[in-house]
């Protein structure tokens, strides 16, 4: 695993103009046509430790975290890991990131189904509905069921003539004599994550499960997409799954909205062995 850092929210409005031009004379690589300081290195390159150094000599220091507000000469660093496939194969259990283009779409009120979009029907293997459902068709159902996935749940779909629309107005796949898609879920709910994960609310501020939702997200310092993970132990309390969703219902939707899907390494070799086009993203279990 790499991790590749750039810089955000720096250009010469709020840097001002002679700071920039200070930095677009020693540090040209980094900057935009537009008058952006975006600059990208691996970690631990030195030319990094220059820049940062640079900006502190002139009282320009990183946010505090992703979600944070910033200061008035604050700026964003953005982390980025990069993993390649041995780190995947190394992986027990990943996020089910979907794949393919999104599919518009919502849940219909006081029901279980998700209502598609019929303005945005094509061929693909998984498509992603909102931050958290994604949708498969019968051809890649019948490879998970074939495949014996555990504690998978497939739940119908519906069709809408356009997007937006009024929720009466839907339609199912055999009225449009089409085959059908189905959204993914499970029937296992995961145990919280562990502590040493950060839950923030949009703001950035701790997520308080008592009070007004205003979203739930986890929070990994300047990290663009932070890691879950679980305790070894918590999970050695559930019965052995493929496919599982998040006690946490993260976004900014309610707290009602389903969780994320988990996934185990079985679950992704399935997915290779039928060169289905799906995403992951890794979960750490942690010893304690």
């Amino acid at each position: 695993m790499k991790e590749f850092i750039t810089f955000q929210g720096m250009d010469f409005g709020n840097l001002g103009l002679d700071l920039y031009s200070d930095l677009q004379t020693r540090f040209p690589e980094c900057c935009t046509p537009g008058r952006n300081f975006l600059g990208g290195y691996p970690n631990g390159h030195p030319r990094l430790k220059e820049i940062l150094e640079f900006l502190a000599d002139h009282g320009w220091y990183p946010g505090r975290g992703w979600f944070q507000r910033r200061g008035p000469k604050e700026y964003w660093l953005r982390i980025k890991r990069h993993y390649d496939k041995k780190d995947f194969d190394a992986f027990e259990y990943l996020i089910f990131g979907g794949g393919g283009t999104p599919w518009s779409g919502g849940r219909v009120p006081q029901s279980p189904h998700l209502l598609l979009s019929m303005k945005n029907m094509k061929v693909d293997d998984v498509r992603m509905v909102g931050m958290q459902g994604r949708v498969v068709p019968e051809r890649v159902r019948r490879i998970l069921e074939a495949e014996q996935i555990r504690h998978i749940v497939f739940l119908p779909t519906l069709l809408a003539p356009g997007w937006p629309t009024a929720f009466d107005r839907f339609m199912s796949w055999e009225d449009m004599h089409e085959e059908p898609w189905w959204e993914i879920q499970s029937d296992l709910r995961l145990p919280p994550l562990s502590s040493r994960c950060r839950l923030v609310d949009a703001a950035g501020e701790p997520y308080n499960p008592h009070g007004p939702f205003k979203g739930l997200y986890v929070e990994e310092g300047n990290y663009e997409n932070p890691e879950m993970h679980y305790r070894a132990s918590d999970l050695a309390q559930l019965p052995s799954f493929d496919i599982a969703l998040t006690h946490e219902n993260f976004g900014a939707g309610n707290r009602d909205e389903i969780g994320t899907l988990v996934v185990s390494q079985r679950f992704r070799q399935v997915c290779i062995k039928h060169n289905l086009k799906v995403g992951f993203w890794p979960v750490r279990v942690d010893p304690e």
